[in-house]
């Protein structure tokens, strides 16, 4: 049961940190447009809800929209959420997560039932 939920944590802290690199990449090294940031973030999030599911999903997701509101959106700097832009953002990776994951786990059934 402690292997369970320490596996648990490392994913979530993974998901902090494969956010926290893509946002560095994108603010830092290539300095990406608002567009093409949030584009990468959609596939993390799809990445993780297809790999580990709808929680792990779900957080990526409100920690890409920090990180994407906070470096991306103005005024930079700051954790605006009034702007309709961020709004859609969070709304546009919460569907991602929750979609993926409730594909994948369908296809997991799917393959289950075959097999």
């Amino acid at each position: 049961m402690l292997a369970t939920h320490t596996r648990r944590a490392a994913r979530f802290a993974l998901c902090v940190v494969i956010v926290a690199v893509v946002t560095s990449v994108c603010y830092l090294g290539i300095h990406a447009n608002a567009t093409t940031v949030a584009l990468m973030m959609l596939l993390v999030v799809l990445g993780v809800g297809t790999r580990w599911g709808l929680a792990q999903a779900t957080f990526t997701s409100i920690a890409a929209v920090l990180a994407f509101n906070y470096f991306f959106l103005a005024p930079i700097g700051t954790f605006t959420i009034a702007d309709p832009q961020n709004w859609v953002a969070l709304f546009a990776f919460l569907v991602t997560a929750i979609t993926t994951s409730q594909l994948f786990t369908l296809a997991q059934r799917r393959a289950e039932e075959e097999g």
